[in-house]
């Protein structure tokens, strides 16, 4: 599973596995996200098999995963990790001013659009 860890590393990763660059679709690309670990810090200690050992509190992140779906019922039928990121790192881009982003988004609608 790929580590993202900056906000180049992400823009590939979006750029890879989304068949548009609209997050807000990302069920017609096969993927889907869930939230693992119990502080919302961004110190860089996650998801390390070692935090979960000694029982202690695992950073947030959200885990992108592959899906194959049941065409009848929709149901999820198998999912493969990917990749993962800190989810206050995430909340840290999203909220960065635009004229500091190397991938932005329009504002608009949610697509990634790279600076001229």
């Amino acid at each position: 599973m790929q580590l993202i860890n900056d906000r180049s590393e992400y823009a590939q990763f979006t750029d890879e596995h989304l068949t548009s660059t609209d997050w807000q679709h990302a069920a017609e690309s096969y993927l889907d996200a869930r939230v693992e670990g119990r502080a919302f810090t961004a110190h860089g200690h996650w998801p390390r098999a070692v935090q979960r050992t000694l029982k202690q509190p695992l950073e947030q992140h959200v885990i992108f995963s592959r899906i194959i779906r049941d065409e009848f019922t929709g149901a999820v039928m198998v999912a493969t990790d990917i990749a993962a990121v800190n989810l206050a790192t995430l909340c840290a881009w999203a909220a960065e001013p635009p004229q500091n982003q190397t991938a932005q988004s329009d504002g608009i609608d949610c697509h990634r659009r790279t600076p001229e």
